[in-house]
């Protein structure tokens, strides 16, 4: 009787993102309740998701270095499959993530298998990539816009890295603070009412951040944090190494956003009590593509 409970939720039978039950408590007294009865999943989402992060940004510094990378000791054969395994689990890690931001909306505190959050996960997938595109390449560009326009004005530097501490801050919380409705609710939009992020776009101009103040708070608190490490640590060790203390830091605060991550999904499924049924099928699924 438990294993088909488990299965209840999968994208092939019943609605996903409808709650089948009600889950009484405070944000912080459920969120606590996931992370004590499924703290195995938890552990498995942060984890390799950062350490799938730390492992891309060191793959991409590899590749900058050109000539001096030890990529190039690597045979075309093993430099492809090192290419497409990468690029395996940048996708696996992103769906067992959506799969269980979609079990907390439906069954917060039942534990899934791995593969129930793959199958769960996959159906959102395409559109998380598109929100991660929109929403990166809005923060990059924010962030040199700000900066450009700081340095223009009163630093006068040769680069972001000789510029003070509190204008790589600056940089990189503004953008930040611009976007924090939208980086708070889309993700939490899409998988609660099932919406694409164009819709999920429109929908949120309904919402009040008041409505979600404490969670604001936190975010605002994390993303000064993440403002102050992007300001403090280098890019890069020294010219050609790559810095333990870079790696480890790289991987705690990412650690730190996946809970965030967490948090932002289970407040937007406490806000929205009731939210609209959206029946999720393998007809739909592979009819839409998404």
């Amino acid at each position: 009787m438990e294993n088909e409970d488990r299965q209840s939720w999968k994208p092939t039978e019943t609605p996903l993102v409808e709650p089948s039950r009600e889950v009484k408590g405070t944000v912080l007294q459920v969120l606590f309740r996931i992370l004590i009865h499924r703290w195995a999943e938890v552990l498995m989402v942060v984890v390799l998701n950062a350490a799938m992060r730390v492992w891309v940004q060191y793959f991409s510094w590899e590749i900058l270095l050109g000539e001096k990378s030890a990529l190039n000791r690597l045979s075309d054969t093993g430099g492809f499959f090192l290419g497409m395994g990468t690029m395996a689990y940048v996708i696996v890690t992103q769906m067992l993530l959506l799969g269980f931001l979609a079990s907390v909306v439906h069954e917060p505190t039942r534990r899934q298998e791995p593969t129930t959050l793959l199958l769960a996960g996959r159906y959102f997938f395409w559109r998380w990539i598109r929100f991660l595109i929109l929403s990166e390449a809005i923060l990059v560009a924010g962030m040199v816009i700000c900066f450009t326009w700081l340095n223009a004005a009163l630093l006068h530097a040769k680069s972001f890295q000789e510029g003070p501490l509190w204008a790589k801050f600056l940089a990189y919380f503004l953008p930040a603070l611009i976007l924090t409705k939208l980086i708070l609710m889309i993700p939490a939009e899409m998988i609660v009412r099932n919406r694409m992020v164009v819709d999920s776009l429109r929908s949120i101009r309904n919402y009040s951040l008041w409505q979600i103040r404490t969670l604001v708070l936190f975010y605002l608190a994390w993303q000064g944090v993440v403002a102050l490490m992007g300001g403090w640590m280098p890019t890069t060790g020294d010219g050609d190494e790559w810095s333990y203390g870079i790696w480890l830091g790289q991987g705690v605060w990412i650690a730190i956003g996946q809970f965030f991550i967490l948090l932002w999904a289970v407040l937007e499924v406490r806000v929205n009590q009731r939210p609209q049924p959206a029946t999720i099928s393998m007809e739909t699924t592979e009819g839409r593509g998404e």
